[in-house]
């Protein structure tokens, strides 16, 4: 899905906030979500009434999603959010929305407004710092791209998308924004958060790099544990 780049003073007014669980909103990626509460049908409904464009809602990541607070607008969230742009939406016959939604940039919170039917925030755009693509961006860049090679190789992700995030090569913002959104699982929403926090590229690519290091040891480990239990012990005679 194109979109165009982000213009950052849409931030400029308050923008709705949506706190999950074990989710995060990174740019480029696209979350489809089902909307049920009922003051987050409102939120919806309010988004809706706005023009294209300026449908924006905030993903936060709760840090307790046990908590009853989860269940109010006194939750504790982390501070740097995922801004997102609902991009489709489909109001069901129950009052609930399926909604598809397009990360578009990273943001702080400044002020958390809690005082309304849903939390609202003023947030402070935070762009990629690359670092004029030093070398040493380069470098993690490439590590990324040749352990997504791997995984192509031998098929610990689904082929396809590796070959979909291949070909954001030229983007390395998005081949690894997009990349992480899609093969970190949902138990590893703080590494998730950890490169949503993270304004700079390389630090960000070393980041995804080592966790997807690790995910092909493991797959390593796990095949030389099967061939391992060939041939079977029997009894001796």
């Amino acid at each position: 899905m194109h979109m165009s780049a982000f213009d950052p003073s849409l931030l400029q007014r308050p923008v709705c906030l949506f706190p999950l669980p074990n989710c995060v909103l990174l740019p480029g990626a696209a979350l489809p979500l089902h909307v049920f509460e009922p003051r987050y049908r409102r939120m919806v409904g309010d988004l809706l009434a706005l023009p294209d464009g300026r449908r924006l809602i905030a993903i936060s990541l709760l840090l307790d999603s046990d908590a009853k607070s989860a269940l109010t607008n006194e939750a504790a969230i982390e501070p740097v959010v995922g801004v997102g742009e609902v991009a489709q939406c489909m109001a069901l016959p129950d009052g609930t929305y399926n909604i598809l939604m397009v990360g578009r940039a990273r943001a702080r919170i400044v002020r958390d407004d809690r005082t309304g039917v849903y939390r609202r925030a003023e947030l402070r755009f935070l762009p990629s710092r690359p670092r004029d693509m030093l070398s040493t961006v380069h470098d993690a860049i490439d590590d990324v791209r040749t352990l997504l090679g791997d995984f192509r190789h031998f098929e610990i992700a689904d082929r396809e998308m590796i070959a979909h995030l291949l070909e954001l090569s030229p983007d390395p913002t998005t081949l690894i924004d997009v990349g992480a959104f899609h093969l970190l699982g949902a138990d590893e929403s703080g590494v998730k958060q950890r490169i949503l926090a993270e304004e700079r590229l390389e630090v960000r690519a070393e980041i995804l790099a080592i966790h997807l290091r690790q995910r092909l040891h493991q797959w390593r480990a796990r095949q030389f544990q099967s061939s391992s239990d060939w041939p079977p012990v029997g009894p001796m005679n």
